[in-house]
């Protein structure tokens, strides 16, 4: 079969939605199907139904080039649905969910207004959140990257529950857990992505300044922090030597920050797949510190494979972590339990269960044109 992957990213934006659709399709092609990846190459295609009009000029102008399958991201293939069922092609959309817009706004709204960069426009509101239904009723299919964000669909929109199904992101399987086979673990920790409201990171830096106190030889790596604001600048700077900072990584290169690092600061507040950043530290077996969110608890067992924290009280997670970095043999344990745990998030597992659901649905009749 050939597969499109698209959404109106730029192509070195290496964030959660570019790096789960090319696991995806790095999945497709090892099985011996047609995957091309597309994103908006200039500012202007960024603008998200700018990207879905060529999007759809691509597909009814491809002739014996058009794909089995669509899978693309938010609207950005709700065109491409609408052609291909007026014009009767065989050509099937999937709708990549990974967050759900209107529950994000709702989230934001629970939040002071200070705290929330970049919130959800009016315009949105009233233009996107419609587009966005449009393409869940226009679309064959809709995935998201966890079971609660299912869920949640399926309750607010239960005449489309057929559609909606569950593929988490994938990590690649590691033979065995790095951190378990360590005897010496430092302290050090890793925290990746940008000082947003949905990462959270300040509540990662408060946290990890309480734990300097108790253990002052304490190291943070910020990985993929982007260019700091002057604002972010003053709140590490009390921490001087301690913390490092990288703006920019390529997913390839993650590695070697979890082969640094052994635990894990997790402290986002919302997050619409199982956080690669999470998984993929669970295959190196580090220790995961991740907030009470739904996405994380689909990823971890509390004292299992990984570490709950409060998320409100900064002293009281400074002092769980302190406990379990001096506890050798807990370490060691949930280092090994978590490499397991990752075992069931391997990117051939979600690959095939991606074919398996296409097939299903390709082998049914064509639904009717609307």
């Amino acid at each position: 079969m050939r597969f499109w992957f698209a959404a109106s990213i730029s192509p070195t934006a290496y964030g959660g939605i570019h790096r789960s659709m090319n696991t995806l399709a790095a999945e497709m092609r090892h099985y011996g199907h047609t995957a091309k990846v597309y994103y908006a190459r200039t500012g202007k295609e960024r603008f998200k139904y700018r990207f879905a009009v060529a999007l759809a000029v691509k597909l009814f102008f491809g002739f014996w080039k058009r794909p089995h399958w669509i899978v693309a991201r938010s609207t950005d293939g709700l065109l491409c649905a609408i052609i291909a069922r007026i014009f009767r092609m065989k050509t099937r959309v999937a709708l990549h969910n990974h967050g759900w817009e209107e529950r994000v706004s709702q989230l934001e709204r629970r939040l002071p207004a200070a705290l929330v960069n970049n919130p959800t426009t009016w315009r949105a509101r009233l233009i996107g959140f419609t587009f966005l239904r449009m393409t869940l009723a226009w679309s064959d299919l809709c995935v998201s990257g966890t079971i609660n964000e299912t869920k949640w669909l399926a309750v607010r929109y239960p005449r489309f529950r057929r559609k909606l199904t569950v593929i988490p992101n994938g990590v690649r399987n590691q033979h065995d857990s790095f951190w378990y086979r360590q005897t010496e673990r430092p302290p050090s920790f890793l925290m990746a992505g940008a000082f947003t409201w949905k990462k959270n990171l300040e509540y990662g830096v408060e946290v990890f300044r309480r734990f300097l106190d108790i253990e002052p030889a304490s190291r943070l790596f910020l990985v993929g922090s982007g260019p700091l604001p002057k604002l972010k600048k003053q709140l590490l700077m009390p921490l001087g030597d301690a913390v490092f900072t990288v703006e920019s990584e390529t997913p390839d290169k993650m590695w070697r920050w979890y082969e640094t690092c052994p635990m894990l600061l997790f402290p986002s507040r919302y997050e619409g797949g199982r956080p690669f950043t999470v998984i993929e530290a669970q295959s190196r077996g580090c220790l995961v510190f991740a907030s009470d969110i739904p996405s994380v608890r689909e990823c971890i067992t509390h004292g299992l494979n990984g570490f709950v924290l409060s998320g409100v009280n900064p002293s009281a997670d400074a002092s769980l972590i302190a406990s379990v970095y001096r506890n050798r043999d807990l370490c060691t344990a949930v280092a090994r339990a978590a490499w397991r745990k990752s075992l069931r998030n391997r990117t051939q597992r979600q690959g095939q269960r991606l074919i398996r659901i296409v097939l299903q649905k390709t082998l049914k009749k064509p639904p009717p044109s609307r």
